[in-house]
């Protein structure tokens, strides 16, 4: 971890404190959404609950006719004493949910960019170019030694090679007669 100092002020003045850097943090993206809460159908429903788990036998008897009859249902207005305590209850009671937006996760890591492998790799790549060319630049050096040695003597002994040949000519087979004499005759001829 880096270390750091940060300046920080208080009674005594501004003070030099030594900090540290985190290495990692965890970041959350949040949203707020606020409802009325215990809305009144909850509060019907949940005091319903209540007393049917409290008063088993009174369920069955009585608290059909409680919920049936139209100044008790669901949708009908509080009465005064209810709507009094509905607001105390609003006032006082708070319901918290905290959860995530998603199931999803993102995990954000840090990859070395050359592995130690890859680093060997690479490096093995880049020597073997560069042997296989000092390779092929020594043997031309040593090519060049004696061709430089035969150049030499041959100006100093003036030995030269025999300059090359022209091209041959051509000529059709009519012609040929005309042009050159019988091996034979060229022969007797020269007696």
């Amino acid at each position: 971890m880096k270390e750091g100092s940060i300046l920080a002020k208080d009674d005594e003045g501004l003070k030099k404190i030594h900090v540290q850097d985190s290495s990692w943090e965890i970041e959350y993206k949040k949203t707020v959404s606020s409802s009325d809460w215990p809305s009144r159908t909850y509060v019907v429903s949940t005091t319903f609950f209540m007393v049917t788990m409290l008063i088993v036998t009174e369920i069955q008897v009585g608290m059909k006719r409680y919920f049936t009859t139209p100044q008790n249902s669901l949708f009908a207005p509080m009465a005064p004493s209810e709507a009094q305590g509905y607001d105390e209850l609003k006032d006082e009671v708070l319901a918290l949910h905290i959860s995530f937006s998603s199931i999803t996760k993102d995990m954000i890591t840090e990859l070395p960019t050359f592995s130690t492998l890859n680093l060997i790799s690479s490096l093995g790549g880049v020597l073997s170019l560069y042997l296989g060319m000092s390779l092929v630049m020594c043997l031309e050096i040593l090519e060049i030694f004696p061709l430089m040695m035969q150049t030499i003597i041959n100006r100093h002994f003036n030995t030269s090679q025999k300059p090359d040949p022209g091209p041959k000519i051509g000529v059709p087979r009519r012609n040929a007669r005309k042009r050159y004499p019988k091996p034979v005759a060229r022969a007797i001829n020269t007696k």
